[in-house]
């Protein structure tokens, strides 16, 4: 089972063999309620109990982290490489994980309430950022390109060239125009080839509005189901 935490609520995932068999989605503003509302939102859910599981997986959505390079990385300093960035909040907590396969580490904050539920709920389960979930599951082979993982209202954007990451940022968009507009913002930053660069969108759904728009400026657009 894959669970994904947005400010929105819950996508609830069951997956054999790798293809999706049960899909749920609950609606709750679940960074602003107490972990007691949260836990009765997922035990409320039958589909989690009804299923024996090999794995469970729990990403969050969050718009603050920090990614720093594995060799400067010491566990000890989180709360300081993170507030070095953003305002210091007592209802957050600060967690990092690691991203296999690029030598980095996502220092990234959710909720203390959401932390605390989804833990007592699933106590062996590591709670990883849904940028540390792209990076090591979706973009380990390292191959050049323009990664983007799309949100309901925002888009994440991760460059790899040479083989790195040269660049991972987020973007709020309300139009398509806007969403393209940051695609060719990076584009114009990086000097990348617009004849070369591969553009790689991660959706929800089979969608090809963003790819149509992008493809007017970029030969090689694709969009892969997340």
């Amino acid at each position: 089972m894959s669970i994904r935490c947005s400010p929105d609520g819950f996508s609830l995932f069951i997956l054999e063999q790798g293809n999706v068999f049960f899909e749920q989605k609950i609606h709750a503003p679940v960074f602003h309620v107490s972990s007691e509302e949260i836990k009765q939102l997922l035990s409320g859910t039958s589909e989690i109990n009804l299923y024996d599981y090999n794995e469970m997986q729990v990403h969050v959505e969050s718009d603050k982290y920090v990614f720093l390079p594995e060799s400067t990385f010491k566990p000890r300093y989180i709360d300081d490489y993170y507030y070095f960035q953003y305002d210091r909040n007592k209802e957050d907590i600060v967690l990092f994980n690691r991203t296999a396969g690029w030598d980095m580490v996502n220092v990234f904050s959710i909720p203390f309430a959401l932390h605390q539920a989804l833990n007592e709920l699933f106590p062996e389960t590591i709670i990883r950022h849904h940028l540390s979930y792209f990076l090591s599951e979706k973009i380990k082979s390292g191959e050049d390109g323009v990664y983007v993982w799309v949100r309901a209202k925002m888009l994440d954007v991760v460059v790899v060239r040479n083989s790195s990451v040269v660049l991972i940022n987020s973007f709020s968009y309300r139009t398509p125009e806007d969403f393209t507009y940051y695609i060719l913002s990076v584009f114009e930053q990086l000097r990348l080839d617009v004849e070369n660069t591969k553009v790689k969108l991660y959706q929800r759904n089979n969608t090809t509005e963003f790819q149509s728009l992008i493809s007017d400026y970029v030969r090689n657009c694709k969009v892969i189901l997340q």
